[in-house]
């Protein structure tokens, strides 16, 4: 898959960048091992500044620039997969979708999406060219500039925070423990889908605090869902199906009618 994108992006550059065209490369984020391969093939030379060079490459450099570039993609495909598709995207699409344009919670979604689709076409750009460029002039169409004469977001030191970091990994666990007794009813022809659901999460000590905070169904993607301290450290997900009606605009199944719909 990655190779197969890999080929993609050489072949968009080849295409986006002209033959016969001289190619001045800034001293900015894009310089990659991607395109200075395809530079290098289809110019023969690349213009730094003033000063131009002309590039051999032996067959084993060309392979580590490859394989160094595949990786890269690899990680990126690794993001797009499991922590925005199948997390984060997987939970917030009911908030987009439902929740009142004027939500504070729909807003700061829209934020975070804003600056995760800026990030994603800016860390693609140098692979696969000619896409990225197109998605940057329509999400920017009052903006002449090349997404290529950019460079990369620049993300707050504020924002690493190891202690955040380790709390949503062991809220991820929690999370995928849920993710496994929901799919066993689904498998037995119980519920439909996660929606059709009501949990009930029996956890230690640790756990429930842990989950303080949360908005438990948004976050299971069930209909309801509650915590409940252990008495004796022993972890359980209980899994059955909702009772009540249907909402025909958010799909959750309550007892009551939906106040938000």
């Amino acid at each position: 898959m990655y190779f197969s994108l890999l080929k993609i992006g050489i072949v968009e550059a080849a295409y986006w960048f002209g033959p016969k065209k001289k190619i001045e490369l800034r001293n900015n984020v894009f310089v990659t091992p991607v395109l200075l391969i395809v530079f290098s093939i289809i110019h023969g030379s690349v213009n730094f500044g003033e000063s131009y060079f002309f590039w051999e490459l032996e067959f084993s450099k060309f392979f580590l620039l490859f394989i160094l570039a595949a990786f890269w993609l690899s990680c990126l495909v690794s993001i797009c997969t499991l922590d925005l598709s199948s997390f984060y995207f997987d939970i917030r699409k009911d908030v987009l979708y439902c929740d009142s344009i004027n939500s504070k919670k729909r807003k700061n979604c829209v934020i975070v999406l804003n600056i995760i689709l800026e990030s994603l076409l800016k860390w693609f750009a140098p692979i696969l060219v000619f896409t990225t460029e197109e998605i940057y002039g329509l999400v920017n169409k009052n903006n002449e500039e090349s997404i290529h004469e950019n460079y990369f977001v620049k993300i707050p030191e504020s924002w690493e925070n190891d202690k955040l970091n380790e709390k949503w990994l062991k809220l991820f666990k929690i999370k995928q423990d849920a993710n496994i007794a929901i799919e066993e009813k689904r498998a037995n022809k119980e519920i439909g889908s996660s929606l059709e659901a009501e949990i009930k999460l029996i956890l230690n000590k640790d756990q429930f605090e842990l989950l303080d905070g949360l908005d438990l169904p948004d976050y299971f993607i069930v209909s309801k869902a509650e915590k409940e301290l252990s008495k004796n450290d022993e972890i359980k997900i209980e899994v059955k199906k909702a009772r009540g009606q249907k909402c025909e605009r958010c799909w959750k199944i309550l007892e009551k009618k939906c106040e938000r719909c």
